[in-house]
């Protein structure tokens, strides 16, 4: 696959949200209180017109991101998710797939990622190392 432009990410100037703050330090980087959406548009408020997807022919530049994400949460809620629910997200790896990530993430809810190549079995080993395997509290 070829590109036809490109941006040099080692000009990259970071800027903060004033909200965001220093959460810890992990080995010498400041790591913030910001979801992966949100460090994502940080990196690239300045680069708006560029392509974060470009997928099968479809381009989605990062201007167009925050308005996507959100007629995916509004789709969410429109389902009924709410704060703290699981959503279970079955995809291949898509624009859809992340973008529904970003929208579940949005709305403070759990996402649950299931590898769509999956079988029942699969599902049900899953099932018995999450119920038996856990550490005793």
């Amino acid at each position: 696959m070829r590109y036809e432009d490109h941006f040099n990410t080692c000009n990259i100037k970071r800027k903060f949200p004033e909200w965001a703050k220093v959460d810890r330090v992990i080995n010498g980087l400041p790591i913030y209180n910001m979801n992966i959406f949100d460090n994502i548009m940080t990196f690239n408020q300045d680069n708006l017109d560029g392509d974060a997807f470009h997928y099968f022919g479809t381009r989605i530049t990062y201007g167009e991101m925050p308005a996507l994400r959100d007629a995916y949460a509004r789709g969410l809620k429109m389902a009924g998710v709410k704060d703290g629910d699981v959503v279970t997200i079955c995809l291949p790896v898509s624009i859809e797939n992340t973008m529904l990530l970003f929208a579940v993430n949005f709305l403070n809810a759990i996402s649950n990622n299931v590898n769509f190549l999956y079988l029942k079995h699969d599902f049900l080993t899953g099932c018995f190392l999450a119920v038996f395997c856990r550490s005793p509290r």
